[in-house]
């Protein structure tokens, strides 16, 4: 018994020397790798821990400031430093455009591994396969730029009117009521519904409904902290990617939330796509297929277009709006380049083309320096040296990074490099970027295409991005004037190599302030919008022709809904459905009445006719009469058409769609109405951003929409001049005294005429208006209910 002790013990301390034995024999090992590691990137500084592991590294990103850190990091220790054993981060652009040139060397290191959506599968953006990446990119240009994608700006303008209506309908402030609205997730919503209408012709919805659908934007929230920090560390990033480890811990198509049910859509979309059972061919995907994707590619690439161009996209329009808002000056001056380009008829409606967005030169300089100021993409996108090594100049100094070393990318240290950008490279400044000093800009240029990669990696998305930006604030600044909520802590913001932006409070006011009358804007706008969708301008004389044989079906033929022009149908050319300026609205009087006074004999209030287009003469006995327009030598309308339409009507039902078939209009007369009905209203809340001067002859107000009327006035951004006239009949009687009783017939013929002969201010006007509504508010109510 005592032998078989002795052996069993001698056993036991065999095995314990062997364990010990093997621990520092794999100790030693380490320690070996280590070292050579160290030596071989010892000839750059970084922190202390960074030449013998991965701490510091994956501390920082856990810390989700990396776009400091590793700026502090390139400052301290210079444009190429190290952040780990085999990693280095540079803010020098020349190596950055030296490494991603087209025949350049490097190739993608272990970095990207960790993108893969599904995993296992590779994408476009992850795959780190040299030639796999040329040919997908050359398989998937054409459906990115527009060529066979002929939906894609559509697709874009639809979900810039729901943004739009979105605000209008439900996040408006007025002086009575205080609504903010989160632009970080609106801005989310906006450019999910975008990129899901684009990849799979079926958009989430989530700005119609309002809220994160499928809770896709929180689930990938969660997410992007643990990819990212998984690609910091290449190992740990290999494993998640096995089959077996990703069933456990990766989304699940079967999910009914978040990137699990967004793979279960893009899995089940994608395959009718190619069992034919839905069948578009001039899309981005039917391009896809059309140039070799396969389906199980097609769900990949669909996957990364919704996780990469929704978030960047939305942290450009997020941060570039802010730092418009922060800086009243800048704010300022792009609605002013924004209302002049309108003033000119160079926007278009309902939404700004993205061909005449990019005319506006202070706009692209806003972009650019949003773009830049807060660069979307802030994650290493490390690449891999060549085995060789690679010896160059660097700011005059020769460098050599040793063959197989990862080389990442700080994006907040190259673009707020002042020695490109300026001293003043930390400040929001979009005067910058339109200098008269030709060599600078061209640096500055150079330097800011980093933000969309370079030469043979740069990013397929720009076209449908830049798109979204062109547009996004030109109509946003359009309807509605920003503020924000809390100055001092505007946003709460966490970057993981992607922004993780929420809680940026804006309040909306919008130029017409009445709540009840914004809550009826809707329901017009919805009813007009697919009619009107393709608007007028550009259209040759065949196709409007062909678009009025459709108005005439759906409206005129159709009795009790909208009625003709009157007398005025007959009379109307077809090309003065584009681009007229200035309306003249004559309630069915004889132009030989006297009670059909021109208000174009108001020429005091035009100091510069020229800008505001041509006017018409009224003929003696004649009536009135428009000039032809011109045509160019292939029949198609010159522009810009400047005469002034005059329209005659017997019901005022076919007010709602005077903003939709002419929504430049900056000059609207009414000729003998009594105005008593919210379309009135409704009408100017439409134009409100075009409408610069209004003129009433011989017009009669119910009092209620008088008030309302007088807050429009007031809440405009620009100057709504208003002038009251009354046909010379009623100007040769003696001056009305003060009603004893103020009603609606007396009231308001009083006070214009006392307003037009200047004895009356508007302030006064204001408050006699405002005491008679407050004094009848029960007639008032009674009247709205009949």
């Amino acid at each position: 018994m005592a032998i078989t002790v002795v052996k069993n013990t001698l056993g036991s301390v065999a095995w314990y020397l062997l364990a010990v034995a093997f621990a520092f024999a794999f100790a030693a090992a380490y320690l070996a790798h280590s070292y050579k590691q160290y030596l071989k990137l010892s000839a750059f500084r970084g922190p202390p821990t960074s030449g013998w592991s991965n701490f510091w590294l994956v501390r920082a990103v856990m810390r989700q400031n990396t776009h400091i850190d590793f700026a502090n990091v390139c400052e301290k220790y210079g444009s190429v430093a190290r952040i780990a054993p085999n990693k280095l981060v540079t803010s020098s652009p020349e190596l950055l455009f030296r490494m991603s040139a087209a025949r350049s060397p490097y190739t993608r290191s272990d970095w990207y591994a960790g993108l893969r959506l599904p995993p296992g599968q590779d994408n476009i953006f992850s795959t780190m396969d040299e030639k796999q990446h040329s040919r997908r990119r050359a398989q998937m240009a054409d459906g990115y730029t527009g060529k066979t994608n002929t939906f894609l700006e559509s697709t874009i303008d639809t979900h810039i009117l729901n943004l739009v209506r979105l605000v209008r309908t439900k996040y408006v402030s007025t002086s009575t009521e205080f609504i903010p609205m989160d632009i970080a997730r609106k801005a989310a919503y906006f450019t999910m519904d975008v990129i899901t209408d684009i990849a799979f012709r079926q958009s989430f919805g989530n700005l119609v409904d309002d809220c994160d659908t499928y809770r896709y934007i929180q689930s990938t929230e969660e997410m992007l902290p643990i990819m990212i920090t998984l690609t910091s560390v290449p190992a740990l990033s290999a494993f998640f990617q096995f089959p077996w480890v990703a069933k456990l811990f990766s989304p699940n198509d079967k999910d009914n939330t978040g990137v699990g049910k967004l793979i279960g859509i893009a899995r089940k979309l994608v395959h009718e796509r190619f069992t034919k059972k839905s069948a578009v061919d001039n899309d981005m995907m039917a391009s896809f297929i059309a140039h070799g994707l396969s389906e199980t590619d097609l769900v990949a690439e669909s996957l990364l277009q919704i996780l990469a161009g929704a978030d960047t996209s939305a942290t450009a329009i997020r941060a570039t709006l802010l730092h418009l808002i922060s800086h009243p000056l800048a704010y300022r001056t792009l609605q002013g380049e924004i209302d002049k380009h309108l003033e000119e008829g160079l926007i278009s409606s309902p939404v700004v083309k993205e061909s005449e967005a990019s005319k506006m030169k202070y706009l692209q300089a806003v972009i650019k320096e949003g773009l830049r100021i807060w660069p979307p993409v802030t994650g290493l996108l490390s690449k891999q040296s060549p085995l060789d090594g690679d010896e160059f100049e660097l700011d005059g100094h020769k460098i050599f990074i040793p063959g197989d070393t990862s080389v990442g990318y700080c994006a907040w240290g190259i673009h707020r490099n002042k020695e490109i950008f300026g001293a003043d490279a930390d400040m929001f400044r979009p005067e910058r970027w339109l200098t008269d000093d030709s060599s600078k800009l061209a640096v500055m240029n150079r330097t800011a295409e980093l933000i969309w990669g370079y030469g043979k990696y740069q990013c397929l998305g720009r076209p449908v991005a830049l798109m979204e930006l062109n547009k996004v604030f030109v109509e946003l600044l359009l309807n509605f004037d920003f503020e924000l909520v809390d100055s001092t802590s505007p946003w709460k913001s966490a970057n993981v190599g992607l922004w993780i932006q929420s809680e940026l409070e804006y309040v909306e006011e919008i130029h017409c302030a009445d709540k009840e009358l914004q809550d009826h804007l809707p329901d017009n706008l919805e009813a007009f919008q697919d009619t009107f969708k393709e608007r007028f301008t550009g259209l040759s004389r065949e196709d409007i022709v062909v678009w009025h044989d459709k108005y005439r079906a759906m409206y005129i033929d159709q009795e009790n809904t909208y009625s003709l022009l009157s007398h005025g149908a007959t009379q109307l050319k077809l090309e003065s459905f584009v681009n007229v300026k200035r309306v003249s609205v004559n309630n069915g009087c004889e132009p030989e009445t006297e009670q059909n006074l021109a208000a174009l004999d108001a020429q005091e209030i035009f100091k510069h006719p020229a800008q505001w287009g041509t006017m018409t003469q009224a003929r003696a006995g004649r009536g009135w009469f428009t000039h032809p327009h011109a045509v160019d030598e292939k029949g198609d309308l010159d522009r810009p058409l400047r005469e002034l339409l005059h329209v005659d009507w017997m019901r005022p039902t076919f007010l709602p769609l005077v903003p939709l078939l002419y929504p430049q209009l900056r000059h609207l007369e009414f000729h003998c109405f009594a105005i008593h009905h919210r379309t009135f209203l409704e009408c100017l809340g439409m134009l409100q951003n075009s409408l610069r001067f209004l003129i009433f002859s011989n017009c009669v107000f119910k009092p209620t929409l008088l008030t309302v009327f007088t807050k429009i006035r007031e809440m405009k951004s620009v100057p709504l001049i208003t002038i009251f006239k009354h046909s010379h009949d009623y100007d040769s009687q003696p001056i009305p005294e003060k009603p004893s009783i103020l009603t609606e017939e007396a009231i308001t013929p009083y006070l214009v005429w006392l307003r037009m002969n200047g004895s009356l201010s508007l302030h006064d006007w204001d408050k006699w208006v405002l005491e008679y509504a407050d004094e009848n508010s029960g007639d008032a109510e009674s009247v709205e209910d009949e």
